[in-house]
């Protein structure tokens, strides 16, 4: 085979929009997990957390992530837990293989708390930021632990775009939708979560995601993007995509009905090498710098995971719109 017989492919191609940055822990030789929640607090319940305590908390998990910054990673695990963890030390690795030192987090400009009266289990809460500097507003989920209050799920939003529709009674609390709840809802957030992964996982061909997902960056664009790199292979590596969703989901009733629920999915990538197949490498940053610009002859393993915010319906005529994410490829293995 010529050595300069090449493929190149992006990789995962989302279309993202989001700039949550980051890439989490990375897995052995490409091994497969699904990243553990939190560990849930043993205390009694807990009366509904006050704005105050709120913005106490959040200042709390900053000083310990700006802490960590200064420390290059060390010590990410005081401020984030589960597929949020991952996420966060993502960054820090890329960070190292590009030669890049994080610094200072950028001061905050505006603050929203959004606090539900009903978690049906540990507090938690959003914490929608924006940051001098940035053009987008995040969103952050911190939830209560074992080990204290952690960020466990996120997601960014343009500061154009609307904000997210969360609706808030008289005394300014939000209500919290189960995972499993259809009541006033057009599908149940999990079967949300699960439709998407299909729908990641068959390029856009699964027929129920089709039915239940609306038309998006996340959803059809996202499919058109992988459909692209696909012909890039031009027939020579067999790809598999695998997926599968974070057991923890989070949820608020969002105004005029519906919610805005937020869920985990990590993707697994198999690239196989057919009998006298090109070389395959990453033209995309985040995998050609996880991969170390290497050319593979017969054998990738790409792995990528994302928190995802949707827009669930009451109506079951009107389909969820995914409309914010936060996501970080993971690794690139292989041979």
């Amino acid at each position: 085979m010529p050595v300069n017989r090449q493929l190149f492919v992006s990789g995962l191609a989302l279309a993202m929009v989001t700039a949550c940055s980051a890439s989490g822990t990375s897995p052995q030789a490409g091994a497969w997990s699904v990243s553990a929640g939190p560990r849930a607090s043993a205390a009694p319940a807990q009366p509904t957390l006050t704005e105050d305590g709120a913005e106490f908390v959040l200042n709390g998990y900053r000083e310990r992530l700006q802490q960590a910054r200064k420390r290059n990673g060390s010590g990410l695990q005081e401020t984030s837990a589960g597929l949020a963890l991952e996420l966060d030390r993502a960054v820090f690795r890329l960070a190292r293989l590009r030669g890049d030192r994080l610094g200072t987090l950028p001061r905050l400009t505006s603050t929203r708390f959004v606090i539900p009266k009903n978690p049906g289990g540990a507090r938690w809460f959003l914490a929608e930021i924006t940051e001098q500097g940035r053009d987008y507003r995040t969103q952050l989920i911190l939830q209560e632990t074992a080990d204290g209050w952690r960020l466990v799920a996120g997601s960014t939003t343009p500061l154009q775009a609307s904000a997210l529709p969360i609706a808030v009674d008289d005394e300014g609390l939000a209500t919290a939708v189960a995972a499993d709840d259809t009541e006033n809802l057009a599908v149940a957030p999990r079967a949300v979560a699960a439709a998407h992964a299909r729908s990641l996982a068959t390029n856009g061909k699964d027929t129920e995601a089709k039915r239940l997902l609306a038309a998006g960056p996340y959803t059809t664009q996202s499919a058109t993007a992988r459909l692209a790199d696909m012909r890039l292979l031009r027939g020579q590596w067999d790809v598999r995509d695998r997926t599968q969703v974070v057991p923890t989901i989070y949820a608020l009733r969002a105004s005029g009905g519906g919610a805005v629920v937020w869920y985990g999915v990590r993707e697994q990538q198999s690239f196989t090498a057919r009998p006298d197949a090109a070389t395959l490498s990453f033209t995309r940053p985040e995998p050609a710098v996880l991969s170390g610009k290497k050319e593979f002859r017969s054998r990738v393993i790409l792995v990528q995971a994302t928190w995802f915010a949707a827009i669930v319906p009451a109506a079951p005529s009107k389909r969820t719109r995914v409309v914010a994410d936060w996501t970080a490829q993971i690794s690139v293995t292989g041979d």
